[in-house]
């Protein structure tokens, strides 16, 4: 699954989406200051049940940010923090790649 090519999506996460996605999608519009009913337990829930789906597949080019690198500390430290877009979030993986830090798949759970 690639996550920014829907025609890899399989179809229990296109359908799980289409049908109870909403408060996913409420969640992020509130996020960006847009209008919308954003419930958190409803968030929760569908959070929770969408995870429940996808680590039944594995997911091409995704990688949680959360976890730096003394290199990226230190990029941070000297030019601030860089917001992230598909080419410097691509480009870190395939660094971590190279140093070994992670392998071609790597699932948790």
């Amino acid at each position: 699954m690639i996550l920014h090519d829907e025609t890899t999506w399989p179809q229990d996460v296109k359908h799980f989406l289409q049908t109870k996605g909403q408060p996913l999608l409420d969640r992020e519009l509130m996020m960006i200051d847009q209008p919308n009913s954003y419930n958190a337990y409803q968030y929760d829930s569908a959070h929770n049940a969408f995870t429940a789906i996808l680590i039944n597949h594995v997911l091409e080019n995704a990688f949680h940010c959360t976890r730096l690198t003394d290199e990226e500390i230190d990029q941070i430290k000297a030019q601030g923090m860089q917001l992230p877009n598909l080419q410097k979030l691509t480009d870190r993986v395939h660094r971590l790649k190279e140093t070994g830090l992670i392998t071609e798949i790597s699932r948790v759970g």
